[in-house]
């Protein structure tokens, strides 16, 4: 994304989904980077992400990420739908993922999200497991 990043908050759709995605590839896959240096690139200092009853402020994501990043062998993101207005989008995804133990399942979430300073300040998310191991069904959660 790099220069288009300047324009995320007052972009397209299309442009707060890849921000969106580029942020969750790097954060739990594909990154060379500590989650601490992830986090704060795509996300606000005062960054609040509620998910499922639970609050999990920009440190709880960091180590949200960490464990994320142990626990995970694979995971493949699919959206399913996305809309945004302004500084908001609502996306629904569902995440397929494998664990380092073999446990695979599938998980959907229903996220709302704002962005200000051209970063992510708030998910509001409520998960649900689709299909595979029940353990998973608070893995968005789990800190």
């Amino acid at each position: 994304m790099g220069a288009d990043r300047l324009a995320v908050v007052n972009g397209t759709t299309e442009d707060k989904l890849e921000f969106f995605l580029e942020s969750w590839r790097e954060i739990f896959l594909e990154s060379n980077k500590t989650p601490e240096e992830v986090i704060a690139c795509y996300f606000c200092r005062d960054y609040q992400f509620y998910v499922n009853g639970h609050l999990l402020n920009f440190d709880l994501m960091v180590d949200r990420a960490r464990r994320m990043r142990a626990e995970i062998d694979t995971a493949s993101i699919r959206i399913v739908e996305a809309v945004g207005e302004g500084n908001k989008l609502a996306e629904i995804h569902e995440v397929d993922v494998v664990t380092k133990d073999g446990a695979r399942s599938v998980v959907r979430l229903h996220n709302f999200l704002t962005f200000a300073d051209n970063k992510i300040q708030t998910v509001l998310s409520l998960t649900m497991n689709m299909d595979g191991d029940e353990r998973h069904a608070d893995i968005a959660s789990r800190h």
